[in-house]
């Protein structure tokens, strides 16, 4: 018992204190933890997003011209492929009656770069090993798969390029 003239604190209340203080923070640290993770998350998402908006700026760039497009390599049982030349056919503004012919080369390469014209468009850190292509109906449709190589997380969209020759 305590007399009424003592100063301090009791065992119990030092114990019933310290309890309380490390609920509060096992409560804060989690909440935390999920804070810290949802913003990682966040943060991956938008990375994805801003090289799918970099690889897309970078093809429609280069499909700019293409008027017809032939496979290179066997394509898939469903009729998907990754490698296609991209052809441009221009007329010749010295000779008129002429048609020039440009060649584009297109590839997904086996470590997941996209290649177009022998130059690796997607950064190091990312695989595009799952985009595939697809010709139909005069269209070139294009499934990008962009995997972030550390993560394993994927961003899949479609994107649809009408053929100016077919």
């Amino acid at each position: 018992m305590r007399k009424i003239d003592q100063k301090g604190f009791t065992l119990v209340e030092l114990l019933a204190v310290i309890a309380l203080s490390s609920i509060i923070l096992a409560v804060g640290y989690s909440i935390l933890f999920s804070m810290m993770k949802s913003a990682e998350q966040s943060t991956l998402q938008t990375k994805l997003r801003n090289e799918s908006i970099l690889i897309t700026q970078q093809f429609d760039q280069a499909m700019l011209n293409i008027d017809l497009i032939e496979r290179t390599g066997t394509p898939n049982a469903d009729g998907t492929f990754q490698s296609f030349q991209g052809i441009d056919q221009r007329i010749n503004e010295e000779q008129p009656d002429q048609v020039e012919t440009l060649v584009v080369p297109f590839e997904i390469t086996a470590d997941g770069k996209l290649l177009i014209n022998h130059r690796q468009m997607n950064a190091d850190g990312y695989s595009l090993a799952k985009t595939m292509f697809k010709q139909v109906n005069g269209n070139l449709q294009v499934y990008y798969v962009i995997e972030e190589l550390k993560t394993h997380k994927q961003f899949t969209f479609f994107k649809l390029y009408n053929l100016q020759g077919e």
